[in-house]
Order: structure tokens, then sequence, then C-alpha cells
């Protein structure tokens, strides 16, 4: 049903839109189906592990979807059942709205035609509370699939934020869904190794090279990416860092794979301990100076970053 105004119909069009592509996230993503009894815990976590997940948004998952036990499931199907119990009665304007139209029970008893009373007289000298009323009255099953459906909107590691549609004039400017995927960084010997934060994951060893080994790192992302995407490079040691030229070594595949390879020599660096850090994203977007790769971590809105430990030897 469209409104007389076009900027809420294109207000309405990219929530609804941005609302789609969290449900297909979420539906397939490792924790759904952990939920769901598709995979077990150590499974979806290895998979959130390679889909770049650092360890802090993985403990939150693991406990956020964790399938419930029967002690937790029965407590919940008492609650519920303990609160349609507490449902007071119809209002007397309802009443009379269905009069002819319901089967007559007993006749009440004067202790609960008193009780009633005092229990309407309460109810009409406070607030309207939604839970109070019959005709707010939700079945236990969809108030837990409600409760679901908001834990995943609104509690849910997403993304970082994507570009904003601009509805003109004084109207808000809504974000709608970054096309740009998360990707993943194979290195040699197609050995998956995501980097998260230093102290969020174990180090992993560091890749040994001589200046004339041949490496291979690349970047794949989850979904097919459109439009143009780009890779810098930078080696850091430490709180430094400086560029490195490798357009010569990159190539991008249709899918949006890029795959950077050459010798370790082309990257012109002397002897020594390095972290690689491949940064992908929009090419207008991409940082130019090492400093803001560690400033900002490894997502920094509109760019992702992947690290690989590297030991140049003489």
């Amino acid at each position: 049903m469209e409104s007389e105004d076009p900027e809420i119909d294109a207000l309405v069009a990219a929530i609804g839109e941005r609302a789609r592509d969290y449900d297909r996230e979420l539906e397939d993503s490792p924790w759904a189906a952990l939920a769901r009894g598709d995979l077990d815990a150590d499974a979806a976590d290895e998979r959130a592990l390679e889909a770049g997940m650092s360890e802090a948004e993985r403990e939150w998952a693991r406990a956020a979807f964790a399938p419930l036990d029967e002690d937790e499931r029965g407590g919940l199907v008492d609650a519920l059942l303990a609160g349609l119990d507490d449902q007071p009665g119809e209002d007397e304007g309802d009443a009379e709205a269905n009069d002819g139209k319901v089967v007559p029970f007993r006749a009440k008893t004067e202790a609960e035609t008193e009780a009633e009373t005092k229990t309407r007289d309460s109810a009409a000298n406070r607030a309207h509370d939604p839970g109070s009323s019959p005709r707010w009255w939700v079945p236990g099953g969809m108030i837990a699939a409600a409760a679901a459906a908001i834990l995943l909107w609104v509690a849910w590691p997403g993304d970082a934020p994507g570009p904003e549609l601009d509805l003109g004039g004084d109207a808000p400017t809504v974000a709608v869904a970054d096309p740009v995927p998360t990707f993943v960084l194979e290195t040699d010997g197609g050995l998956k190794q995501m980097r998260g934060a230093e102290d969020e994951q174990p180090k992993v060893a560091a890749h040994r090279y001589q200046r004339d080994t041949e490496f291979e790192w690349i970047l794949r992302p989850k979904l097919e990416v459109e439009g143009d995407i780009s890779v810098r490079a930078f080696a850091l040691v430490g709180s430094s860092g400086l560029p490195l030229a490798i357009e010569d070594l990159t190539k991008q595949s249709k899918s949006g794979s890029i795959r950077v390879a050459g010798t370790i020599g082309d990257l012109d660096l002397e002897p020594g301990r390095y972290t690689i850090a491949l940064v992908v994203g929009r090419p207008e977007a991409l940082p130019t100076q090492a400093s803001e790769v560690l400033a900002d971590g490894e997502d920094s809105g509109p760019w992702q970053v992947r690290r690989v430990d590297i030991v140049i030897e003489d």
C-alpha cells in the first residue's frame, strides 16, 4: 500500500530492503544453523572464524544462538502459560459488542463479580497497558517468535554501515545495504588465515620467505561483488608502517576475488619480521597511509583489513 508522499514510500522501501538483507544474511549464517540444530557449536564457530568474525563476536553468538536445553524450554513454556492464566476478562464495551455471539458460561459468584469490578475500575484510572487488554493478547508462540526476531535485528553483530539513500529536501537520510561483502584471506597453499585484533585470537605462525620465494595471497568475497573494488597493502612493524607498491602484482577476477602474487623481493622489503595488511574496499575509500590502518583497526566502515605475518630471511 502506497502513501501519498513519495518520500515516505522511498523510506519504507529502503527499510524493507535492509530488513530482507538481514534476513538473508541470518538465514545463511552458521549461527542460524546452530539455532536450528543443523550444526554443532564447534562447527558453527569454525565457519564463523573462517568468515572473519572476531573472538568477542563469536563468544557472544555462541551464547545467544545456542539451542535451549530441555529445562530451559520447559521453563519458557511454563512462563508463557502462567502469563496466559493471568489475562483479565473482557471490558464491558467488548462484551456488549459481542452480545449474542458468545456461549454463556456459569453465573459468576458474588466474590468473582466484586473482584472483576475492582479490576476494571483500577484499569480505567491508569494509562492503557498493551499487555493488560485482551485486544492486545498474542499467543505464546508468536511472542517467542517476535522476541527472537527483535533479538536478531537489534543484537546481531552487523556489517559496517553502508552507503546512504538521500531522499532529497528535508527528508532523513536512510542507510541502505552495503554491497561490499566480507572478504576471506587465503595465503600460500590455500591455508585460510583470518586475523582479528591482537588480543582477540591466538597468534598464528608467521610465513617464512626468502627474497626469491614466490608468494600468493588471495582475497575472496563471500558473495559476488558489484561495482569497483580495489586493494592496497601496507607493511606494519609495531606502531609504524609503510605502503607497498603492489599494483603490478595484483589481478582481479570477475567475481571480485583479488590475487596478489609474485616474489617476496617484489615487495622491496629488507629481511625481518612484518605484518602485511591487505586493505580491500571501494577504490575512493581506501586509506593511503599506514597510520590510518593502525588507528582504525580491522574493519573501518568502507574498508576491511586482512593480515598475514611474514618473516623475510637473508
